[in-house]
């Protein structure tokens, strides 16, 4: 497993380097509530964690009693979807109304999960809890495709419901202190960061990108250890590709100048829980 957290307007993230060496591996960013709120921290979160060495998504805030089509078009329009790279988009469900009973909720929920998976090309990330599942959304088996988020406070991994067979990430603790930032809710990844990266459709990281943002992180980290890359500018050229085969000697690593899961995992000491 790997470490994560999630964060909104709530957290204040003093200094985004310092991702770099706290050894999580991702986090999830709000950026929209409802039809209306943007969250006011997502856009500086957005680009702050980008650049460094965590996998960053980002979440909207279910609404049961508002438009669902209208929810995930203004989710689109804040977040912006871009091709990979980045992890999938995930629905938090945690609220419900009176008014809306199961066969709507889950009706509502699919209209979102739908519109969102056409404009990103890749299903979202379903956040939920057991019990309120079960109780608000009658246990509905329809979203199994979706990789399943459970909250669940405790030591003891939750069980599964929704004929989901297994589970993708566990947020254990809402009290976390990670990167600076404390309380933080915390999170557990069930895969390696092959399989992390393979969400975001990303296998490698080498000449083959023009511009990304983690090699900005990539850049810094490597003329910190002595391997210079001739500037920070997010752009994996030939004086990178250098670094990186520098350093990969080092190691004793077939120096090819790509930047595979395991490498990037090395470099940042991305812990594995």
């Amino acid at each position: 497993m790997l470490q994560g957290i999630d964060i909104s307007r709530y957290q204040n993230v003093k200094d985004y380097s310092l991702f770099n060496s706290s050894g999580i591996a991702f986090c999830y960013i709000k950026a929209t509530d409802g039809t209306t709120l943007v969250s006011t921290a997502f856009a500086t979160q957005w680009a702050g964690v980008g650049k460094t060495s965590v996998m960053k998504g980002a979440y909207h805030f279910f609404r049961p009693t508002q438009d669902p089509k209208a929810q995930a078009d203004f989710f689109i329009s804040t977040v912006k979807p871009v091709s990979g790279k980045d992890l999938p988009p995930m629905l938090d469900i945690e609220t419900s109304d009176a008014t809306v009973n199961v066969q709507t909720y889950v009706a509502n929920v699919k209209i979102w999960i739908d519109t969102v998976t056409a404009a990103f090309g890749v299903k979202p990330v379903i956040y939920t809890g057991g019990p309120f599942w079960k109780t608000y959304l009658g246990n509905s088996g329809l979203f199994t495709d979706s990789p399943l988020w459970v909250a669940k406070y405790s030591a003891t991994p939750p069980a599964l419901f929704g004929g989901w067979q297994k589970l993708s990430i566990w947020q254990y603790s809402a009290q976390g202190n990670f990167a600076g930032i404390t309380p933080v809710d915390s999170d557990y990844f069930y895969g390696t960061l092959a399989d992390l990266w393979n969400l975001a459709g990303l296998k490698t990281i080498s000449k083959s990108l023009t511009y990304f943002d983690k090699v900005v992180a990539l850049q810094e980290k490597l003329t910190a250890l002595g391997f210079d890359t001739k500037g920070v500018d997010g752009k994996f050229g030939n004086n990178t590709e250098t670094a990186v085969k520098n350093y990969q000697t080092s190691q004793k690593i077939t120096a090819d100048g790509i930047v595979t899961p395991a490498l990037w995992q090395l470099l940042f000491a991305i812990k594995t829980v």
